[in-house]
């Protein structure tokens, strides 16, 4: 869980690199636990051939706060910024070279619930497709889509309506 608050932290300041390498370290360990399951603590070992993490000893397994560790690391890559009083949410994803893909299931924005797709296409950039809330505005964050195609920071979003 202290690793989702540093991704978070990461995502926040854009800086995708760190996001990304510690994104992908947490989920590669949580694989080598029974159901995907990350126990409160766990051993940090070097990533060569018969090293796997070991849960510490008086860890809790599962824990609530390293299963909430799991959406963070979502949210955090994705940057939701959901405004329930405007029925807005705005993404400004910073998806990894290994998650070309995501797809979330009854997001809740206020009163609205939504389905969201989150792709990164072949030329780098970032689609999104939301449905399911009428009245909801999902909008890319302009400053993501250009990131995604290699170029500088804007200003702006492009909306996309539900309804």
């Amino acid at each position: 869980h202290d690793n989702a608050i540093a991704i978070a932290g990461f995502a926040a300041y854009g800086l995708a690199d760190a996001a990304h390498t510690v994104a992908g370290a947490l989920l590669d360990a949580g694989t080598l636990f029974a159901g995907g399951r990350l126990p409160e603590l766990f051993t940090g070992v070097a990533r060569d051939d018969g090293a796997f993490p070991r849960p510490y000893r008086l860890a809790n397994a599962p824990q609530a706060w390293a299963a909430a560790a799991f959406p963070l690391i979502v949210a955090s890559l994705l940057r939701l910024e959901p405004d329930a009083m405007r029925g807005s949410l705005t993404l400004r994803p910073l998806l990894p070279s290994w998650l070309g893909h995501v797809t979330l299931e009854r997001v809740r924005v206020g009163q609205h619930l939504t389905r969201l797709e989150v792709r990164r296409r072949p030329n780098g950039e970032t689609a999104i497709e939301a449905s399911g809330s009428e009245g909801l505005t999902v909008a890319l964050g302009e400053e993501a889509a250009r990131a995604g195609r290699g170029e500088g920071p804007s200003v702006g979003d492009t909306a996309l309506p539900i309804g």
